[in-house]
């Protein structure tokens, strides 16, 4: 009914309200309004059904390889991904696939009990790694995942029991992160006491659709790949900046089937920046345009039902439709600037024909993303990206080779607030031209108004001009927000801490943020300045360091002192026990919660936290 409606309001729109005196923008006005009328066909056709069933049956004594994939990654956050590999507790062999060919990577490798594979060249990057690291190993499914994403110890059993179809080539989990304070996390919109994060909407609901019509895709990381499947593909596509979007169609074209679990298995690192935000988003773009310059064009590949050309349709669709984004933020003040409306009929009649449509389709999103869509978040990401993704929709359509470009994982304090201020330019120069054309306008309301028989167009176009206005200084207001004040995140948890000299007494106190490298501590008592000794209470395990208390300040409204503290030398152990408590049980806590992780004094839980057996973090530890 909705469609319906929306087709007979297109075709009204397009045959009785045409200003044939500025007929340009009265075209790209009626050509807005098709696009809405597309986008809310194919959000529906995707979210018809999320509910989809599939056989499950978990196997045991299946060989199974882990691919670990990295280039430039540090080793710390190598390290992380490596120490969730271990506690995984279904059997398997972990690889680390180091395309930089680091002594310290296969040096840790070593010390981590992991297997290490590189090769003499990058050719193909990531997709290239892969592929040749395949004959080099035998594992009837190999878990992909990315340098950072850090499992959680039962994703194996979650993904095997899939593959009971003998046609399932991959099991895609969706991407969660562990830092909250990045790019795509908004904090003040909450879905159930979660922090809502973008990717959230499409791994949970877009994807979730398209297993209905067998149009779930591979996105990478984190995911279960059966070896067959890839093989007889000759493995991952390399004609693609996005190896994993392009493999799926054409293992599609060849009757393999993926599916999209909703189980949250990982936990990676989000983009902290706007340039890396971007350099992500530009390459995502770029290389799913890319398939239609390839045999495996949607429209014209063999072997793909019409529902899943209908799919990667809408996966092209959503950057194909980048520059009208941009189109969206200039459009109003091109209308104030010509000096005659974009339509031509009765303000009460289009009204009373648009009003129902607007408020319908807006709607049908909220009730069928289940709390996931939030106009707002998404209309400050669509701004940051509005003047990046045209040029990359450009570039994939030009056919030339594309460099693979690596997000990067880590923070340059030095250099990230100047980087997201460039990156902010183009946002900043348009915001300083809407302000001017909305004073303008609001200046000559009032003569307009004596001399206008639209008048109540004219406001509803200075209504559309504010929302821009308020969408831009948000989201140049959201990437100032950002803390770029650590190079490595810093995890908010309230653990019990005791502080003092080397071979002095210790005073309690308790950490604000804490990751491997440090910690801000909040206590009672002055804490000590130079090098100190610190004990940190974890779940079943205390651990011991030395450490150098780098600043300190007395903060009067909390009654309390305020330090920082670089971590100088963790024993293996304790380091370890640190490793395994941040990246594998606190990502799983956040997964369910909002607030920072509190753990009591005695470095227990309250009742609803993960159990530490339970998510296998007693695996290969002494706790006493």
């Amino acid at each position: 009914m909705l469609l319906a409606y929306g087709v007979a309001y297109f075709f009204w729109r397009a045959t009785c309200t045409l200003n044939f005196d500025n007929l340009f923008l009265s075209v790209v006005c009626v050509f807005g309004d098709g696009l809405s009328l597309l986008t809310s066909f194919l959000f529906l056709f995707e979210t018809w059904g999320l509910d989809t069933e599939f056989p499950f049956s978990l196997p045991q004594g299946r060989r199974v390889d882990v691919f670990v994939a990295t280039y430039n990654e540090s080793a710390d956050i190598v390290e992380a991904t490596l120490t969730g590999c271990n506690l995984l507790t279904y059997p398997h062999v972990t690889y680390v696939l180091d395309d930089g060919r680091r002594p310290e990577i296969k040096a840790l490798a070593a010390r981590m009990g992991c297997r290490y594979l590189t090769r003499s060249d990058n050719l193909h990057s990531k997709a290239g790694n892969i592929n040749a690291a395949l004959p080099r190993t035998s594992g009837e499914f190999v878990l992909t995942l990315d340098a950072d994403m850090v499992p959680q110890p039962d994703l194996l059993e979650k993904a095997l029991g899939y593959f009971v179809d003998s046609r399932v080539a991959i099991v895609q989990f969706p991407q969660e992160f562990y830092n909250l304070n990045s790019l795509q996390h908004f904090e003040a919109t909450k879905i159930g006491g979660k922090t809502w994060q973008e990717q959230d909407f499409f791994y949970r609901l877009i994807l979730q659709g398209r297993n209905r019509w067998s149009g779930a895709f591979w996105c990478g990381c984190p995911s279960v790949v059966r070896r067959e499947a890839l093989v007889s593909v000759g493995g991952v596509s390399t004609r693609s900046s996005t190896e994993d979007f392009h493999t799926s169609i054409i293992l599609n074209t060849k009757g393999w089937k993926i599916i999209a679990s909703p189980e949250t298995v990982a936990f990676g690192l989000a983009p902290q920046t706007l340039e890396s935000f971007l350099i992500q988003r530009y390459r995502w773009c770029e290389g799913s345009i890319q398939a239609f310059r390839s045999s495996e064009n949607p429209f014209i590949a063999r072997g793909l039902s019409l529902p899943q050309r209908a799919c990667i349709f809408a996966s092209e669709y959503h950057y194909l439709i980048m520059p009208w984004h941009v189109v969206t933020l200039v459009l109003p003040a091109l209308i104030f600037v010509s000096g005659k409306l974009p339509i031509s009929t009765d303000f009460r009649l289009f009204i009373a024909l648009w009003l129902p449509w607007f408020v319908s389709s807006f709607a049908m999103m909220k009730w069928k993303s289940k709390g996931r869509y939030r106009i707002i978040p998404m209309e400050i990401l669509n701004c940051l990206q509005a003047f990046a993704l045209p040029v990359a929709v450009l570039s994939g359509l030009s056919g030339k080779r594309i460099k693979f470009k690596v997000t990067p994982k880590e923070v340059d304090v030095d250099t990230a607030l100047r980087s997201d201020f460039r990156a902010l330019r183009p946002l900043a120069v348009l915001l300083g031209v809407l302000t001017s054309v909305f004073v303008a306008a609001s200046l000559l309301a009032t003569k307009h108004l004596r001399t206008s028989n639209d008048w109540r167009f004219f406001y509803f176009g200075m209504l559309w001009l504010l929302f821009r206005l308020v969408v831009l200084i948000k989201a140049v207001r959201f990437v100032q927000g950002l803390n770029h004040s650590d190079r490595s995140y810093r995890f908010p948890a309230v653990l019990n801490v005791r502080i003092g000299t080397i071979s002095g007494p210790l005073f309690p106190g308790t950490t604000v943020n804490i990751n491997h490298l440090g910690m801000r501590i909040e206590s009672a008592s002055e804490p000590v300045s130079g090098v100190v000794r610190v004990q940190i209470e974890l779940p079943n395990a205390r651990i011991s360091s030395r450490g150098t208390l780098v600043w300190k300040r007395f903060e009067p409204q909390k009654n309390k002192w305020v330090s920082g503290l670089a971590l100088d030398s963790l024993p293996e152990h304790d380091r370890a026990e640190l490793m395994r408590f941040l990246y594998v049980l606190l990502p799983t806590r956040w997964s369910t919660k909002a607030d920072p992780a509190v753990f009591s004094r005695h470095g227990h839980g309250d009742e609803s936290e993960p159990d530490v057996h339970s998510l296998g973090l007693d695996k290969k530890i002494n706790v006493g």
